[in-house]
């Protein structure tokens, strides 16, 4: 999630660009400032970066489309967040839980902030709890809220552990949680050990790449309790880029456009929506 993941990517590229240094320079590399590394990358890149720019100038600094649509980003973001197509597997997904009268949101790996305002926008009468290890992220969290309006519903947090999550959550309070945390879904996500689970809708990004057994593990807690649905992430492709934005830089420019919707995950990643049983 640029830093949708924790805070370990940036938003225009930057896993291209850090892939195809040497070793040595791509470690000093990932070391660098967020505002420096950005810096360092519209050298090594000129193209995409202008490339990068045009799209950002025509869609306003917006989310052009998707379940956000409207929504001003900051100045670090997935391309694919302006665009309006990231993660699109869940877009049916989320409008379905935007028509419900959920009370508090909950989001663990908050990043750029795209899913945490996002929802805020688009559940305003909810409470929003954001959890963000990394405090550079969490600046950034702060930012796209004030410039959406929703830092008065908003909580930021520090690293979500069970215990602090076991007290944020609320028995009885229609709750929903979406949960993005590189394979610590297994630690967090255990209703033994934090019971207001059993009634809270989840939203999970399942990391059986980096931790095997996640998605295996999350149905084995919850399907007792909750209607379980999966869907894996797709290949995207040239005809994901929405024709009308800057449609003569897409023309111009394919790969680049191409580049700008891709998602590099490292293999198949399976999401999984559980909603409680009878709700």
């Amino acid at each position: 999630m640029a830093l949708e993941d924790g805070g370990r990517r940036t938003a225009d590229g930057g896993d291209r660009a850090l892939s195809s240094l040497p070793r040595p320079i791509a470690r000093v590399y990932s070391l660098l400032p967020l505002p420096l590394r950005d810096r360092v990358r519209k050298i090594k890149r000129p193209w995409w970066s202008i490339f990068s720019a045009a799209l950002r100038r025509a869609a306003d600094g917006r989310a052009f489309s998707g379940p956000f649509r409207g929504m001003i980003l900051g100045p670090l973001y997935y391309p694919q967040t302006l665009l309006g197509t990231y993660e699109r597997e869940l877009h049916p997904w989320l409008e379905r839980i935007f028509a419900k009268p959920f009370a508090h949101v909950v989001d663990i790996g908050g990043g750029t902030g795209y899913y945490a305002v996002g929802l805020a926008l688009r559940m305003p009468t909810a409470r929003l709890t954001v959890f963000e290890l990394a405090a550079a992220a969490r600046k950034i969290i702060a930012n796209v809220a004030r410039l959406n309006g929703v830092t008065d519903r908003t909580t930021l947090l520090g690293e979500c552990t069970p215990q602090n999550l076991a007290t944020t959550i609320v028995q009885g309070e229609s709750t929903f949680v979406l949960i993005d945390v590189e394979g610590a879904e297994i630690e967090l996500l255990d209703p033994s050990t934090i019971p207001p689970l059993r009634d809270a809708t989840i939203l999970v990004e399942t990391h059986d790449i980096l931790v095997p057994g996640c998605r295996d593990t999350v149905v084995r807690r919850f399907a007792a309790t909750h209607v379980i649905e999966e869907v894996t992430n797709t290949v995207r492709t040239l005809d994901d880029f929405p024709p009308a934005l800057a449609p003569r830089w897409r023309r111009w420019f394919p790969r680049l456009a191409l580049e700008a919707v891709r998602e590099l995950r490292g293999g198949p990643q399976v999401f999984m929506l559980l909603t409680p049983r009878g709700s």
